[in-house]
């Protein structure tokens, strides 16, 4: 029976605890298994028993913090992951850190530079004459408009759109 596992917790003494899960039948059950110098035998224990024990020790609270995670509330945003910034060395590209790089509009600057590198980014895509994508910040809600940095954009209708023609 092929058995795929995922560590939940390992005591100091060596001791170890893994979420498991039986790869032909899909039977998901917790794994025990002790240290070596305690010569004691390995344990597979149904995921109901292993909580109704009513025990609050580490390997519990931690399999009940995985199971909690499966629930969190985030905010919810229809497209797109957040990112943090991974680099903003130059005021007019943002790089965050899920490998993107972003050319700010120049209207929008003075926003990015109140972003720090905790700032949660998420970059959505918009209709829009010069950009192609909006950046949020999840928290403050400001927003930016860019394009991918490897882009430029078109001078002469830039320099006409600041201007307000």
């Amino acid at each position: 029976m092929p058995v795929e596992m995922r560590e939940l917790y390992s005591s100091s003494n060596g001791d170890r605890w893994y979420l498991a899960r039986d790869v032909d039948s899909g039977q998901i059950f917790i794994r025990h298994e002790p240290n070596v110098p305690s010569g004691g035998q390995g344990a597979d224990i149904e995921v109901g028993a292993f909580l109704g024990r009513g025990e609050q020790c580490p390997e519990h609270r931690e399999l009940l913090r995985l199971i909690g995670t499966l629930v969190e509330r985030r905010p919810s945003f229809e497209h797109g992951t957040a990112a943090r910034i991974k680099a903003h060395a130059r005021s007019h590209i943002v790089e965050l850190t899920d490998g993107t790089k972003w050319r700010i509009w120049p209207g929008d600057l003075a926003t990015t530079l109140g972003w720090t590198p905790e700032t949660e980014i998420e970059a959505l895509p918009i209709e829009d004459e010069f950009c192609s994508h909006v950046l949020i910040d999840r928290s403050g809600g400001s927003r930016v408009r860019a394009i991918d940095a490897s882009k430029d954009f078109p001078v002469e209708r830039l320099r006409k759109s600041l201007r307000g023609g």
